[in-house]
């Protein structure tokens, strides 16, 4: 009987040692699963904003391209920018990750992603004019297009706003000279730059660039023939003839000596012909003005010698 009962407490001991060895081996298993779990699920990101991959893009482990590679996008495939605010300039890093695949984040640069929408309309609409410059043909006229439809609603007032008004303007009349060809086009672009510059705060209409602008709109129009081209000179009026003086001056003489005052009509054909002797502008009336001085002395003796007659 007590060898039964040392036989039962052993095996009772032996029982007590493999369920504390079970329970750790639960526990350490529970401990590793939680812990890929949470590696898995990897760190809480807040979405700042989205847009689009312009190509294929890889992303890094760090702002750097010498870091490793923690996935890739696709061209066309939308993305979600993590964390902040990227600043304006086209070689910031941001730190992105595909829309519909939050396991894969990583940076990129600014400069590969498009259609900005974040909650910054003065980042979204600087970038997208920072692409509108790279762009031509059809695709600078979708973009023209998309940024009209969006810019329905203008942007506070800023010297930020202005530049990308100007921006927009220089760009509708880069297309409107590549569409000369196509007049109505031309005009519409060249009515959509106008516009654009009608937003610009008045204190920076006086700028250079503001002016430049405005000078590029009016070629095209001079092209279209829609205003008139102000370089050609217009021809202006007559100045009054620096002769009138001596003009009225024979004029009169003329009148003296059809009244049959031949000394005054001398006098006056004198007069002019000194005035103008030597002036080759002046020729002309000088000639006339020795012809009536001739006619004049000649009348003047021939009267002298009536009267002389006449005593």
């Amino acid at each position: 009987m007590g060898t039964i009962l040392s036989s039962f407490r052993r095996s009772n001991l032996g029982y007590g040692k493999v369920a504390t060895l079970v329970g750790l081996i639960i526990v350490v298993a529970a401990t590793v699963i939680i812990t890929l779990a949470v590696e898995r699920r990897g760190p809480t990101l807040t979405s700042v904003g989205t847009g689009v991959a312009i190509s294929a893009v890889a992303l890094h482990s760090e702002p750097s391209e010498l870091t490793d590679t923690t996935g890739a996008v696709k061209a066309g495939e939308p993305v979600e920018i993590l964390q902040y605010l990227p600043p304006k300039a086209l070689d910031s890093w941001v730190l992105i990750r595909p829309t519909e695949n939050h396991k894969i984040y990583g940076y990129a640069l600014l400069r590969n992603l498009d259609q900005l929408k974040t909650k910054s309309d003065e980042l979204d609409f600087w970038h997208a004019t920072q692409l509108l410059e790279k762009a031509n043909g059809v695709e600078l006229k979708e973009r023209l297009t998309a940024m009209g439809e969006r810019l329905k609603t203008p942007l506070p007032p800023s010297p930020a706003a202005d530049q990308i008004y100007r921006t927009l303007a220089m760009e509708s009349i880069r297309l409107a000279n590549d569409r000369i060809y196509d007049p109505d086009e031309a005009r519409a672009l060249v009515a959509s730059a106008d516009a654009y510059m009608s937003r610009i705060s008045a204190g920076s209409e006086t700028s250079a660039e503001n002016e430049e602008i405005r000078s590029a709109m009016q070629k095209i129009q001079v092209v279209l023939g829609d205003v008139p081209d102000p370089v050609k000179e217009i021809p202006a009026a007559a100045p009054p003839p620096p002769t009138t003086p001596l003009s009225r001056l024979l004029k009169e003489g003329n009148t003296a000596f059809e009244s049959g005052r031949y000394a005054k009509a001398a006098d006056l054909a004198q007069q002019v012909i000194t005035k103008g002797q030597g002036k080759r502008e002046l020729a002309s009336l000088v000639d006339q003005a020795k012809a009536l001085l001739k006619k004049a002395e000649a009348s003047q003796e021939e009267f002298e010698k009536v009267n002389i007659q006449n005593r």
